[in-house]
């Protein structure tokens, strides 16, 4: 959603292939965003549907779980930009 390419690691989040001073203003960015609602992120996560039967779900259906599933982290967003700034 912020346009950066990360990849997901058990302790957090590895951003590569962007300089500090480029990506601060990011984290700055996303200090400053309000209200941001988990279906609008689901519309950015990569291979959504995972597990055994991903081919019978429906892309809509992997979205809306997702977005429920991870709303609380979705809402922790700028606070978690702002421990990193």
């Amino acid at each position: 959603m912020a346009g950066l390419q990360p990849g997901v690691h058990e302790l957090g989040v590895t951003v590569s292939k962007i300089k500090e001073s480029e990506l601060r203003p990011i984290l700055s960015k996303l200090t400053e965003t309000r209200n941001i609602d988990a279906h609008d992120v689901s519309d950015f996560v990569a291979n959504i549907k995972v597990g055994k039967f991903r081919e019978q779900v429906p892309e809509n259906l992997a979205r809306s779980l997702w977005a429920r599933q991870n709303g609380d982290k979705v809402t922790e967003i700028p606070a978690m930009a702002a421990a990193l700034i």
